[in-house]
């Protein structure tokens, strides 16, 4: 923007301190006396504080979410959300007991399961049995929503997906986590 267009002068000074410090300050000084220092606001954000934008166009350019976390995963998937996720232990707990106790046969009827490619009762019945009922974990099912899941690493189990190598840092440490999508669909931004 040219001096001729330019829309106003924005100083700045910046002054810390406790309020009695301040007070201090300005009553022993004027708009005279104090060392403002002239900013040159610009489009489109025209900041009316500091900023060193002499890096701006590789802060522009951003990054790839994947680059900034050394693990990610698209989050658990059990793919029988109805018999592997409960609002309380004792529900889940009732099923799992099942699933080491029953036939198959018996466990396609009692629970109208429809197999899919990576989730058979076989493999369920053989994580259940490898890891024990005791892998039970509450979960963050969705915001605000605690509910509880097998969660013991088997690949393809009672679980078709737990995504171990991350879930387990969320579930059995106190640690928090980005949630975002990996793609966006919309030309604003609302995915995390």
């Amino acid at each position: 923007m040219s001096k001729e267009n330019k829309l106003a002068q924005v100083f700045h000074f910046n002054l810390q301190g406790k309020r009695e410090f301040k007070y201090d300050f300005l009553n022993k000084n004027s708009l005279a006396s104090i060392d403002w220092k002239e900013l040159q606001p610009s489009e489109p954000n025209y900041f009316f504080v500091p900023k060193n934008f002499d890096d701006i166009k590789e802060y522009e350019k951003g990054f790839k979410i994947d680059e900034l976390f050394k693990k990610f995963s698209s989050g658990i998937e059990t793919q029988k959300d109805y018999l592997a996720v409960k609002e309380n232990k004792k529900e889940l707990e009732s099923i799992l007991i099942d699933f080491t106790e029953l036939s198959e046969e018996v466990l396609l009827k009692k629970y109208e399961i429809k197999e899919g490619r990576d989730w058979k009762v076989k493999t369920s019945k053989i994580d259940i049995q490898k890891n024990g009922i005791e892998k039970i974990s509450p979960i963050l099912y969705r915001p605000f929503d605690i509910r509880y899941s097998y969660l013991s690493g088997f690949s393809k189990g009672f679980v078709a997906y737990s995504r171990y190598e991350i879930s387990r840092n969320l579930t059995f440490k106190d640690n928090i986590a980005l949630l975002c999508c990996s793609r966006q669909t919309s030309s604003y931004f609302q995915h995390c």
